[in-house]
């Protein structure tokens, strides 16, 4: 076996390159994703101090859980795609 750098195929370094593709555009939804779910995050954070009665308080917490839903959403969506890629 010669000690010199293998040559790839032409088909090989396409797909490397469309799977190095996929990837960033993956990193880049999630990214925009997680920007949005911290805004969310920071708009509902900042009613925190204005509750008053139990209702308001079961509104801010179910606000809330729905935040950190679609937050865990994207996250196991994103953890699943990158074993479907590979």
């Amino acid at each position: 076996m010669s000690q010199g750098r293998r040559k790839h195929s032409p088909a090989f370094k396409a797909r490397v390159a469309l799977i190095g593709w996929l990837r960033i555009r993956q990193h880049d939804s999630l990214a925009d994703a997680y920007t949005v779910g911290s805004h969310d995050l920071a708009s509902i954070s900042a009613t925190a101090d204005s509750i008053g009665d139990e209702e308001t308080w079961e509104e801010f917490v179910g606000r809330a859980e729905e935040s950190f839903s679609r937050e865990h959403t994207v996250w196991v969506y994103s953890r699943f795609d990158r074993f479907s890629l590979g």
